[in-house]
């Protein structure tokens, strides 16, 4: 892990993977605030996939203040059989380089466990450089996620 991958871990607000729940086709879960760092004001935020259906080749998924405002939001669809590749990921100004993407998609890859069909969230053919700095080297989302 390079020096940066270290400073990032530090600074990211990461998913309480101990607060993930499921309920139908709704994953959700709570935000780690890590010690020593200051919370965001309008949090604490929850984090929300819906997966819809088992045969729906989409999942969205969305970030929440406690007063309902959406921060982040990502929509990730089905290409071929088991693959499902990023559409669109916006987080709010105010609210990016806090690791709210990179939450979204851990959330991803924990719904489509859930959903126990071995399907994987893969780079997209067309990233930004948000994105590729996002992804890194990785063309498959880590299942471990990213910096836990």
């Amino acid at each position: 892990m390079s020096v940066f991958d270290r400073a990032w871990s530090l600074l990211k607000m990461p998913i309480d993977v101990d607060s993930y729940e499921m309920d139908d086709d709704i994953l959700t879960a709570d935000f780690l605030t890590r010690h020593g760092q200051a919370p965001h004001p309008e949090g604490p935020f929850k984090i929300v996939a819906n997966t819809h259906t088992p045969t729906s080749p989409y999942i969205t998924t969305h970030i929440e203040t406690p007063k309902g405002r959406v921060v982040g939001s990502s929509e990730v669809a089905q290409f071929g059989t088991g693959v499902f590749s990023p559409m669109n990921l916006n987080v709010a100004r105010g609210f990016r380089n806090r690791g709210l993407g990179s939450a979204m998609y851990d959330a991803i890859v924990e719904a489509l466990e859930r959903r126990g069909r071995g399907e994987r969230l893969r780079q997209s053919d067309e990233v930004s450089l948000d994105a590729q700095q996002m992804w890194g080297d990785d063309t498959v989302w880590p299942e471990e996620g990213r910096y836990a």
